[in-house]
């Protein structure tokens, strides 16, 4: 089972929990533990999360480390979805704690946020948020946030910039093609 999903993509708890409730070498071993056979979510939930004896904590990098191996690979870090941040977890202030105490190359400023405590409803802070990046003396960038139509990610952005009260220009473009070159000499 296994072998099939790694061609897939990532290999997850979901994953190996499913593998090994499945395969009946393991039923004897499983009913001594569990006194029955679990699904998954039981297995993962006593043995793989944390805590338990088969969890392993994940390798993470700090936002500067990140940001460090994005030049090393001749990359531009971009704070992405900040109005995101906004809207989530962070205030202005430390929004702006978070922008002075990194290396970020651009703000993506250029992006709808979906406000799900306004119904969904499509938000962008497009000047606000170009402020803020010409504030620091960051690059704009743009995303439209587009994972494709997977009705389970709930309202889809279009690819591009549909309904945008403004569209980013090719200077914004322009600048983050010129701090990529700064990474590649």
């Amino acid at each position: 089972m296994l072998r099939n999903i790694r061609e897939k993509g990532s290999i997850t708890k979901a994953h190996i929990s499913q593998s090994i409730v499945e395969h009946e070498e393991n039923f004897e071993r499983l009913k001594q533990l569990f006194y029955q056979i679990p699904n998954r979510g039981m297995f993962i939930e006593a043995m793989m999360n944390e805590g338990c004896t088969y969890f392993l904590e994940r390798e993470t990098l700090s936002p500067a480390e990140a940001i460090q191996a994005i030049h090393d690979a001749h990359g531009v870090a971009i704070f992405a979805h900040p109005i995101a941040s906004l809207y989530e977890d962070m205030d202005m202030t430390a929004l702006r704690d978070v922008i002075s105490n990194t290396n970020f190359d651009a703000l993506e400023a250029f992006y709808y946020y979906h406000d799900q405590s306004r119904g969904g409803a499509m938000v962008t802070a497009i000047d606000q948020m170009t402020e803020l990046a010409q504030e620091f003396g960051l690059a704009v960038s743009a995303g439209s946030d587009y994972h494709g139509p997977n009705p389970a990610h709930g309202r889809q952005t279009d690819v591009g910039f549909k309904g945008m009260p403004r569209k980013p220009g090719l200077k914004y473009l322009k600048a983050l093609e010129e701090i990529a070159l700064k990474y590649v000499s």
